[in-house]
């Protein structure tokens, strides 16, 4: 009885010290570490060669003074711009939020005391990339170097940050469980999915913000919302499109039954008819998207299907 009780005891603290964990257990932090600092290094230049290389005129490097370089930086000008160059700001602040969240992850420790220390740190990092290839973009025209895209990337930036230290306490976790076969590697999967389907939804994420975008959007709505997608194409790959559009929202019909697997197949439906009528719904509010009624009406029918036994 004793020792049974020893045995329980030690095994308490083991597991509470971090002692009985196996090597490949008690190294994650510094092995996450440089995963993270490796993708975070290859995003880096990822976004350096988008920058500085892809574009209309290519690679068109034109000698510039480096002092000269650096006062026009300096002077770099805040542009007055419409709702027409909303998609690119938006496309900025996208582009560096993965950044902030990567490079979060190379620098994020195992206690929490220094857990803002981090943050503060990634955060530099990402705002003097920015500040480094806005420089080098000058030598590169006709790159537009404008405070308006210097606050977007540096939004990006937070936006990453934050999410990481918001996500880090199941993140880690949620990987683990990815790695490992069974339900929860599936839920974690159509969870994931779920949010990249909502995002291609609303991409580019311009919302009208004004009154008059919104006057405009609403006199364009009813349309809209009776189009289907395809306009102009023969009436079977419109079609095709249709049951495509319609086949992407099956995964979500499987995270409602992974979520809770004593609901009907009818409660689902109307679970997925509610979820799609609020992404139709915030679709009518993005400018360049395209809201259609029958996503909301005929897509959850169809998810429902995919209840797993």
């Amino acid at each position: 009885m004793h020792e049974r009780s020893d045995g329980a005891r030690n095994s308490y603290l083991a597991h509470s010290t971090g002692l009985g964990l196996l090597p490949a257990d008690r190294r994650p932090a510094l092995y996450r570490r440089g995963r993270f600092a490796g993708w975070a290094i290859a995003y880096a230049l990822a976004i350096a060669y988008v920058s500085l290389v892809v574009g209309p005129a290519g690679f068109n490097f034109v000698p510039l003074d480096p002092n000269v370089a650096w006062r026009q930086l300096l002077a770099t000008p805040y542009l007055l711009s419409g709702s027409d160059q909303r998609p690119d700001w938006m496309a900025n602040l996208l582009m560096l939020a993965p950044l902030g969240f990567v490079v979060t992850g190379a620098f994020w420790p195992r206690g929490r005391r220094l857990r803002w220390l981090a943050a503060g740190a990634a955060l530099c990092c990402c705002l003097f990339l920015v500040i480094v290839i806005k420089y080098l973009q000058l030598f590169f025209p006709p790159r537009t170097v404008s405070l308006n895209y210097i606050e977007a990337q540096s939004l990006g930036s937070l936006l990453g940050v934050v999410l990481f230290w918001a996500s880090s306490d199941r993140l880690f976790p949620a990987l683990r469980g990815v790695s490992r076969p069974g339900r929860r590697a599936l839920l974690i999967a159509c969870g994931v999915y779920a949010v990249a389907l909502l995002l291609f939804y609303l991409f580019s994420l311009d919302f009208a913000l004004s009154a008059e975008d919104l006057r405009e959007r609403a006199a364009a709505v009813p349309n809209l919302l009776l189009s289907w997608p395809g306009e102009g194409r023969s009436t079977p790959l419109r079609v095709l499109v249709v049951l495509a559009d319609t086949a992407a929202t099956i995964p979500l019909g499987a995270l409602l039954a992974l979520k809770s697997r004593r609901r009907s197949l009818f409660m689902i439906a109307v679970t997925g008819f509610a979820m799609m009528s609020v992404v139709t719904i915030l679709t009518m509010l993005v400018l360049t998207a395209t809201p259609h009624l029958w996503r909301s009406s005929i897509a959850p029918w169809a998810s429902s299907s995919a209840r797993p036994c």
